[in-house]
């Protein structure tokens, strides 16, 4: 399936921050990243790059792609202020007019359900080998991520013959199960071999899965992701997508994250999400965006935020207490299971902010 690339620099100040005929130095390493954002979500997609050139190396060049689903021209001189942290090339790509004038994939993405986390958007990362179509490799990150340190030496990781380096997903036993594959990985942060994935044809192959497979689609790009390329899929370790959800938090356990992920409804720009684990990392780096004057932190917690905090302690002591119990070929499905059993119940939907 050949879609036309189109990119597009925001004003003569792209060129200011890095340009096109800049060259890479010796010992100097080109990390070639891509984001995907609406308007709605420019704000989060600019505390991620800010982590990003935050905590970069000083060898790290760094090349955004976005695919743009309406950025305004106001928001993207609001990203381009970023270049103050560190120099960067971002390029824009009108994902959305590109995927729907093709017929293949508007047929695909008119029969993928969405909702207000899977969009037409986030649904682009299925064709990035043709969207960007110059570049060999790349990492793909969701907008609800922190960086914290040089992404180096992920991008440099060896694939060997995978096309797509993932890590587990929180609830890979169920999904996997649900989905009928033997690992089920996150699709927010994503190691891909453009290159491997073009010689093999796996847009093709994901179409072709997709419609055999639309029943037993529920959570859009990342269900076809690991169903349609199973077999093309290797591990990364967990520290690359430590993935924080309010009722889930096993992977919170690293104690030197590279990368933390917010998933699920009570993230931290939300009322029910401020006293999550790591909320205070997202409004650190939101702080050095332009973004964060408009931010404001709440005057005190309620009796039941406290009670809430206190109880996500509560249950991380107790999955640090039952994870030894369980052998390294087990602890997976059986310390995920154990930990549902012993943690308190809580009426769903709970919303400090509404009582």
């Amino acid at each position: 399936m050949s879609l036309q690339y189109q990119t597009s620099n925001h004003s003569a100040d792209c060129a200011a921050i890095l340009p096109l005929s800049h060259s890479q130095e010796e010992g100097q390493i080109r990390i070639v990243l891509c984001l995907a954002s609406d308007t709605h979500y420019v704000p989060h997609l600019a505390t991620a790059m800010a982590s990003i050139l935050k905590n970069r190396h000083k060898s790290d060049l760094i090349h955004f792609y976005i695919l743009d689903d309406g950025i305004t021209g106001e928001q993207k001189i609001n990203l381009n202020g970023l270049s103050y942290l560190s120099t960067f090339r971002i390029d824009y790509v009108d994902v959305k007019t590109i995927l729907l004038q093709n017929q293949s994939a508007s047929t695909l993405l008119g029969r993928v359900p969405l909702s207000s986390h899977i969009s037409i958007t986030s649904l682009g990362r299925l064709f990035i080998s043709e969207l960007i179509p110059h570049e060999n490799r790349i990492i793909y990150l969701d907008c609800d991520i922190i960086v914290k340190c040089s992404l180096s030496a992920l991008y440099l990781k060896d694939m060997k013959d995978h096309i797509i380096l993932g890590t587990r997903d929180i609830a890979s036993p169920m999904l996997a199960e649900k989905l009928g594959v033997r690992r089920y990985i996150n699709s927010g942060v994503l190691l891909m071999n453009l290159e491997k994935m073009r010689s093999e044809n796996t847009i093709n192959r994901i179409l072709q899965w997709t419609a055999q497979n639309i029943q037993s689609i529920k959570l859009g790009d990342q269900d076809i992701i690991n169903g349609a390329l199973e077999n093309y899929i290797g591990n990364l370790s967990d520290k690359w997508n430590v993935q924080e959800l309010r009722r889930k938090t096993r992977f919170s356990l690293q104690t030197n994250p590279a990368i933390i992920h917010y998933i699920g409804k009570h993230t931290p720009w939300k009322e029910t999400g401020r006293t999550r684990p790591y909320a205070e990392e997202y409004f650190h780096y939101l702080a050095l965006t332009a973004f964060g004057k408009h931010h404001t932190e709440p005057a005190h917690y309620t009796l039941k935020q406290r009670l809430y905090e206190l109880k996500q302690q509560l249950k991380k002591t107790l999955l640090v207490i039952i994870s030894p119990l369980f052998s390294r070929e087990r602890s997976l499905y059986e310390t995920y299971n154990t930990y549902r059993l012993l943690c308190f119940r809580f009426k769903k939907k709970r919303d400090f902010s509404s009582r």
